[in-house]
């Protein structure tokens, strides 16, 4: 079965609102054509509802965002000037790709915002999923911790010189 590879977030700690990158790589022994669809869920536990749920299909360069409802909305070509909402996160994908379909791995970057509220928890891990033409097999969901550390409130910095 397909395999998800690694997913970082950058930069690591956000204020609310403000804009994101997640990068993340799936694998498939039979080469990245054969990944039907890769999703990445961003939240601080493996759920769809309340959850940044995103939705890809490698082979047919195109995203959607799942809905509060759990149900997946329209599907847009990566490079499309048109951006993704739901209560947890806004998805940018005019500025969102995949950066590299090669040999055995597809590698997907998505241009995110989270909302204010969210999450009700930290930290935010990615969670990896993937299934193949071949066999209809899934990789199954495979965590990737601590990706984002969303900071809410006012941040004091002080600097004493001596």
């Amino acid at each position: 079965p397909p395999t998800a590879v690694s997913a970082t977030g950058a930069p690591p700690n956000l204020q609310p609102g403000a804009w994101a990158t997640i990068t993340a790589t799936w694998q498939d022994v039979n080469g990245w054509t054969d990944l039907k669809e890769v999703m990445v869920i961003v939240n601080y536990l493996q759920q769809s509802a309340v959850s940044c749920y995103l939705y890809s299909s490698p082979n047919n360069n195109t995203v959607g965002l799942v809905g509060d409802d759990s149900v997946l909305g329209t599907l847009y070509t990566f490079g499309t000037s048109v951006f993704l909402t739901n209560n947890q996160c806004t998805v940018d994908v005019a500025n969102s790709s995949f950066t590299s379909r090669s040999g055995t791995n597809v590698t997907a970057s998505y241009r995110v915002q989270f909302k204010p509220g969210f999450p009700t928890q930290n930290p935010l891990n990615a969670y990896l999923f993937s299934r193949d033409y071949l066999t209809d097999q899934s990789g199954g969901f495979v965590a990737f911790p601590s990706i984002f550390t969303v900071r809410y409130g006012a941040q004091l910095i002080v600097t004493t010189y001596h």
